[in-house]
């Protein structure tokens, strides 16, 4: 059951990390702050999100993955910076009445909960603790790694896969003025720079089979180059995200460490 708790965690921590890489198209709107908000090239884009995102430090973020007929919903903050020791996230997952997950990132450290106590089994012990720097966890590299994909190194570097940019003008999103992107990324260089092989517990052949050769996705920047919304979709998932209070402080705390287990003395 912890396993299976684990990894539904994980599937959802990696739709938001890579919730710019999908494929569905829109055509863009245009706005009359269209002129105020520069163009970026290929060449400039992963670099200058990423630039925008470790400035700001921060941000709100709310989606929903819907998959098989299936919705989950996320809420959640980010604080964003150069180094993933230092980074911080929390965020809450439900997928209909009674069932969520609450998702923290404090320290180098994950920490799980679960509805219904459906990963530690105990009332007064509901958080789980996944220690990011300990080797000898699976589950630990396997969150190291994907929440390195927050790295404004390798936000950069993913864009660096970039085979087609395509500019739609300047749409409202939830009132802000952004400019709409549809991004074509190629997908086994995603597959290395993001190291998705290594997450997925399978090879990048078996990947690339699963995946088209190229994958396009939506995102709309603001006049800051900050995203506001993402749009994606693989196969019979469709994942949304919005962004927002782009700089507002967040503050995240680890639970009470009376009510933590540690990984290791969790139930399997």
């Amino acid at each position: 059951m912890i396993r299976r708790a684990v990894c539904a965690a994980a599937a959802a921590v990696m739709l938001v990390t890579l919730s710019g890489c999908g494929d569905e198209q829109a055509p863009g709107s245009g706005a009359s702050t269209e002129q105020k908000i520069h163009v970026l090239s290929a060449a400039d884009f992963g670099r200058s999100m990423a630039t925008a995102q470790t400035d700001a430090q921060s941000a709100h973020l709310t989606g929903t993955v819907t998959n098989a007929g299936q919705t989950l919903t996320m809420t959640g903050d980010v604080a964003i910076r150069q180094s993933l020791d230092s980074m911080q996230m929390r965020m809450t997952m439900n997928a209909g009445p009674g069932k969520s997950i609450s998702v923290l990132l404090v320290d180098a450290a994950f920490y799980l909960k679960a509805s219904g106590g459906a990963i530690t089994k105990d009332p007064a012990k509901p958080w789980v603790k996944i220690d990011l720097d300990d080797p000898t966890n699976p589950f630990a590299a396997m969150f190291d790694q994907m929440m390195s994909n927050f790295d404004p190194d390798k936000v950069e570097k993913l864009y660096s896969a970039i085979t087609r940019l395509n500019d739609l003008g300047v749409d409202d999103v939830l009132g802000v003025p952004a400019r709409h992107y549809t991004v074509t990324v190629d997908s086994k260089k995603m597959i290395e720079v993001m190291g998705l092989d290594e997450v997925a517990g399978v090879n990048e052949e078996q990947l690339l089979e699963a995946l088209p050769e190229e994958i396009t996705s939506q995102i709309w920047l603001d006049a800051r180059n900050r995203p506001v919304k993402t749009s994606s979709k693989v196969a019979d998932s469709t994942t949304e995200m919005y962004f927002s209070d782009w700089g507002k402080k967040v503050a995240i705390t680890a639970p009470p460490a009376d009510q933590v287990l540690p990984f290791s003395k969790v139930s399997q």
